[in-house]
């Protein structure tokens, strides 16, 4: 994976932790969370909604590990929606 897949880069601070978030043209998943290197990639070539659900999804296993919790891809998963749609219905209280 290099460089030249990534299309924009943001930094969010999440669990105390700076974390950078990088839409890649090159992914073949949704979404990969690199913790060693505090990055979070998410493919490009998603729906704007896939997209969104697929950086909930990878903030939850940041939380998750943040908070000890092993990592669960099942319960990840299972909240990645509710989360989403909770964040869409409040976007005031979630900038």
């Amino acid at each position: 994976m290099g460089i030249v897949g990534w299309y924009r880069m943001v930094m969010v601070k999440l669990c105390g932790t700076e974390w950078y978030v990088k839409e890649d043209k090159l992914l073949q998943d949704d979404g990969q969370c690199l913790f060693d290197d505090q990055v979070i990639l998410i493919n490009d070539n998603r729906h704007k909604h896939r997209k969104g659900l697929a950086l909930t999804h990878e903030l939850l296993h940041v939380v998750f590990d943040n908070a000890g919790i092993s990592d669960d891809e099942e319960l990840t998963s299972r909240l990645e929606h509710g989360v989403y749609e909770m964040i869409k219905a409040f976007p005031e209280e979630f900038k």
